[in-house]
């Protein structure tokens, strides 16, 4: 569910809690994302809060309050800088509980598939249910002329005029506009997209990686023939060699500075 992303009219956040916590937020001319693991979550806020001392599942909890309802934020800020959004936002629980995010930038396919597919399928949606509406109405319709017909007599306070469709059709007709009389092709609202795994997995969750192997040459000191009686002599030759490098990511969490009691301080939860 998008919601409206407060002192930001034109921006809305979407918050999707599955086997990751999956973090969205658009202005529907581009799309902002970001993916956690449940401990690279409380990771991050507990590097978004070091003067807090709470433990991870209250941590959790609340960080999904405030998420889940951004309309109840104490402060939001944005920044866009290029294919990157810096969120900062708080809110408060007796205390003030920050979080700090790193939006990256989707691509035109995950725009489709998380903002327009959706749009679409709402349009798509509520099309149907009109035309059911419509198809009431005017059933209603002859049933009540079929009633007058017998002698039946309609209450005055009840009396509605008869439904004109084509009037009605063309007060509303955007939908018909936009895509005539058919329906949003299946083609398009089922469609499926593989999104690249790189695009799913946030960039700080990246284990180790086997990088391709390097060729390394060096020179080296080789003995050769000699006259008996006399010492070797060693020439320069070139030796090429390969070798298999390995590039481990490592994550640096950050230290709380608890040995200074000024920088440190309790939260009191009501448990």
């Amino acid at each position: 569910m998008w919601k409206h992303f407060p002192n930001y009219c034109s921006l809305f956040i979407s918050f999707i809690q599955n086997y990751n916590y999956e973090i969205y937020i658009t202005d529907y001319l581009a799309l902002w994302f970001v993916h956690f693991a449940e401990n690279d979550f409380v990771n991050l806020l507990k590097a978004s809060n070091t003067t807090l001392e709470i433990d991870d599942m209250t941590l959790k909890s609340k960080g999904i309050e405030m998420l889940s309802n951004p309309d109840k934020l104490k402060r939001a800020n944005v920044k866009i800088d290029s294919t990157t959004m810096q969120v900062s936002m708080s809110m408060l629980f007796g205390y003030s509980l920050k979080l700090n995010l790193t939006l990256t930038e989707g691509s035109k396919e995950m725009f489709f598939q998380i903002v327009t597919q959706p749009l679409l399928k709402l349009v798509q949606d509520l099309k149907s249910s009109e035309s059911e509406l419509r198809h009431l109405l005017k059933k209603k319709d002859l049933e009540i002329e079929e009633y007058k017909s017998e002698g039946a007599q309609v209450a005055r306070h009840f009396k509605t005029s008869k439904f004109n469709e084509e009037q009605h059709m063309n007060q509303f007709k955007a939908y018909s506009e936009c895509f005539g009389l058919s329906d949003i092709p299946l083609t398009i609202l089922e469609r499926s997209i593989d999104l690249p795994e790189n695009i799913i997995v946030k960039k700080e969750l990246v284990s180790m990686k086997t990088e391709p192997s390097l060729s390394l040459i060096k020179t080296e000191q080789v003995p050769t023939m000699a006259e008996p009686g006399n010492p070797p002599v060693f020439e320069n030759r070139t030796v090429q060699a390969t070798v298999s490098v390995k590039r481990e990511h490592v994550k640096v969490e950050p230290k709380l500075e608890s040995n200074d009691p000024r920088k440190r301080s309790r939260a009191r939860l009501n448990l």
